[in-house]
């Protein structure tokens, strides 16, 4: 508690219930009366995202490696969600991949950003989910638009390279974009 003249400032620290967030409130007290006046939300660092996907990376095949389908679904499906596309392993680094982020989680999604050791300039987006049981899996790896660099805009007008997403490529075939 600090004091602002004749008001006393209480400050108190609470986190919801899957510990994702750590939640601080200003609260200014008038006489019997409390006034809340600021909510900050910050990210935890308990979440298990990050840990996860650090997990994974370490696993994912590199640019020189060469490895079937078949082998990187035996390696890696324990960290990866049904509908994760297989195709995003055409992804592949020329050095490692690493996190170069903190991970920002807003319900049961987590965001963080990625490296190639050898080529730090253009991120990549890991999107993670979390089940019902708890455990993180990766849902989509993208690499930054190289039209438009993670925008959505080129030239004034909505990306059509990335879907206006600033991320992945837009499935013309399909009729949408990765995100």
């Amino acid at each position: 508690m600090r004091s602002c003249g004749s008001q006393a400032i209480h400050t108190s620290w609470s986190s919801f219930v899957n510990e994702s967030f750590v939640v601080c409130k200003t609260y200014v007290r008038r006489a019997d009366h409390s006034y809340p006046v600021e909510t900050v939300m910050t990210r935890s660092t308990q979440s298990g995202a990050s840990e996860v996907l650090a997990e994974l990376l370490s696993k994912w095949p590199g640019k020189s490696e060469s490895a079937d389908l078949e082998s990187l679904k035996s390696r890696l499906s324990t960290y990866l969600t049904a509908d994760f596309s297989w195709s995003t392993f055409s992804n592949r680094p020329f050095g490692e991949f690493s996190i170069q982020s903190k991970e920002l989680v807003i319900g049961n999604t987590a965001k963080v950003l990625v490296y190639d050791s050898a080529d730090s300039q253009y991120p990549n987006l890991a999107i993670l989910s979390r089940s019902d049981e708890g455990e993180w899996r990766l849902k989509k790896f993208l690499f930054q638009c190289a039209s438009c660099f993670g925008t959505g805009v080129l030239l004034n007008d909505p990306c059509d390279t990335c879907g206006a997403t600033g991320w992945g490529l837009v499935d013309w075939v399909k009729e949408q974009t990765d995100l």
